[in-house]
């Protein structure tokens, strides 16, 4: 979709993880195999600890929560904690509630390199024709997770697998993990990251032990940025944590891509609503309509449904919007004494609609974006939407 909601990005390209890169613990990015750092999700990380503690680690356990949260960061960080667990009293330093297993120890650097012979990962292919990675997990890669558990691990201990964006896989290939669920193997563990748990058969959930992850805090977030991202201004950090909506891998993803000018170039365009000046988006729909503005036109209206959210938000909530945003957008403060809360949700609604339909048809760039416009147009001119 976009950048600003659920999406399917390809994230990296190495084959090894595709999730949305993650903190390191040395002030560089790194994707979730590599990062031995966790912020956030405490509380989880302890009952995961106190569960290998008293021996009642589920078989099968369901990590469910937005994209670039630290679910697949958890999932690794679980996965060396059992391949340490018979000598974690000399490995961990977090404490009893911690899953922290150092960088210097061998399991973690092979589970980095991908060469660990009791971890298997799952994930989405990537298509070097498309350059991107596929939309689903194939039943093809969902079927080598019940032969691996099956074998015996060469030390004795546990295997793991990491089932990635496990909610993209279609009925055949999540009936192929069933089978293994319905009769586990000993000493096995199957974690399935997931944004979408409704997307999971009812089958699978009810032998699972779901883990809901939360977006992470604003406080949280800003302490990743202000540590990975030391380059930003103020105002930037601020503008972006908003964006991210309590998700760091999103933040990454609207900073390297310079997502902050799709917000921008919707204020820019919306200044003087309920007013449109017809000539300049003609002229800028003219120019999205040329080669290579895919990506300008899709932060674009990623800000724009972006902006509507947040609006209805604040309206729900009885709150005035954040001063870093009205200064990024000067009409936000006037558009939201003329909107009620059913107009905005409504106006996201139908441009949320209008976009994906537009994106389903593969419709014309300059129709995609007109057509925004016009649906805020015709809410002026009419009252209704």
């Amino acid at each position: 979709m976009n950048l600003f909601g659920e999406d399917d990005s390809p994230g990296n390209e190495t084959g090894i993880s595709q999730d949305p890169l993650v903190e390191g613990g040395d002030g560089e990015i790194r994707t979730p195999r590599e990062t031995s750092d966790l912020v956030g999700h405490g509380e989880t990380e302890a009952a995961l600890a106190r569960m290998i503690r008293e021996g009642k680690l589920p078989h099968a356990m369901i990590f469910s929560g937005p994209r670039g949260i630290g679910k697949s960061v958890m999932a690794f960080r679980l996965a060396r904690s059992l391949f340490c667990s018979g000598e974690s009293g000399d490995l961990k330093t977090g404490g009893q509630d911690s899953l922290y297993v150092p960088e210097s120890v061998p399991a973690f650097a092979r589970v980095r390199s991908g060469a660990h012979p009791n971890l298997l990962f799952v994930g989405r292919p990537f298509d070097d024709k498309k350059q991107k990675r596929s939309d689903i997990l194939p039943v093809e890669e969902a079927r080598k997770v019940a032969p691996f558990m099956r074998l015996t691990a060469s030390d004795g201990g546990w295997r793991v697998a990491i089932i990635d964006d496990a909610d993209t896989m279609n009925r055949n290939a999540q009936n192929a993990i069933l089978k293994i669920l319905e009769e586990p193997p000993e000493k096995t563990i199957i974690i399935l990251v997931c944004q979408r748990l409704g997307a999971i058969i009812p089958t699978i959930v009810s032998r699972s032990r779901v883990f809901p992850f939360k977006n992470l805090t604003h406080e949280q977030i800003d302490h990743l940025t202000r540590t990975y991202l030391p380059h930003l201004s103020s105002e930037d950090r601020d503008l972006l944590s908003l964006l991210s909506e309590g998700s760091f891998g999103k933040l990454l993803e609207l900073e390297s891509e310079d997502g902050i000018e799709g917000l921008n170039l919707a204020g820019e365009l919306l200044a003087g609503w309920p007013e449109t000046d017809w000539n300049a988006l003609h002229a800028k729909a003219s120019q999205f309509s040329r080669a290579g503005q895919d990506a300008p036109l899709s932060h674009f209206l990623s800000a724009l449904l972006w902006l509507f959210r947040y609006m209805a938000l604040c309206k729900a909530r009885g709150i005035p919007a954040a001063p870093v945003l009205t200064r990024k957008v000067p009409c936000l403060s006037g558009m939201m004494e003329i909107l009620d809360l059913s107009a905005c949700t409504a106006l996201c609604d139908r441009l949320d609609a209008h976009i994906r339909g537009a994106r389903l048809g593969n419709l014309d760039k300059r129709y995609i974006f007109m057509g925004c416009f016009t649906i805020l147009q015709d809410y002026h001119a009419t009252g209704s939407y």
